[in-house]
């Protein structure tokens, strides 16, 4: 069982909880996580990370930097490809999602997290929450498929984060 990082999380983390230069220490800590691999992030989430718009910002340098860690986990296990079909199913079936918000759904790394985290028995650890409109929302896949999802507090409450530990 693994903590299943969502793009959002970084970026939330990198602009304006935990900036770089202010809290090295938890920039550190995710580091040693995901050498250990109690945490992880789906090959899609890296590519979000370093591809596009903001791929020469810290971020990003910092995501490249660890490509050979759980930070770019790979999708291609047979139970995260049917887990992603099952997910896939299921966006497809729901009434109340119009095919524009599908199809966003579909282009980023949101899909393949909560896979990952199906295929596992993992939590998703996302920014999103079900209470937002007008998109399909990370968390509400992840209670819709039975997948366990915290916000980034959660997250580092439940991993005992102490910056002290990473000075």
């Amino acid at each position: 069982m693994a903590y299943w990082l969502d793009t959002n999380v970084f970026i939330l983390c990198a602009n304006k909880v935990y900036p770089f230069q202010i809290y090295p220490e938890f920039w550190r800590f995710l580091s040693v996580k995901f050498e250990s691999q109690e945490i992880r992030s789906s090959e899609f989430v890296y590519r979000e990370m370093v591809e596009g718009k903001k791929a020469t910002d810290y971020l990003a340098t910092w995501c490249r930097s660890r490509k050979a860690t759980a930070l770019n986990t790979p999708s291609s296990t047979i139970e995260v490809q049917n887990a992603y079909k099952e997910i896939l199913n299921f966006v497809e079936n729901e009434p109340k999602y119009e095919r524009y918000h599908r199809t966003e759904f579909y282009s980023k790394a949101d899909c393949w997290v909560v896979a990952h985290g199906k295929a596992d028995g993992g939590i998703v650890v996302t920014h999103e929450t079900e209470r937002e409109y007008g998109k399909i929302k990370v968390s509400s896949v992840c209670t819709k498929m039975g997948v366990k999802w915290m916000n980034v507090y959660q997250f580092r409450d439940k991993m005992q984060f102490n910056p002290a530990d990473y000075r």
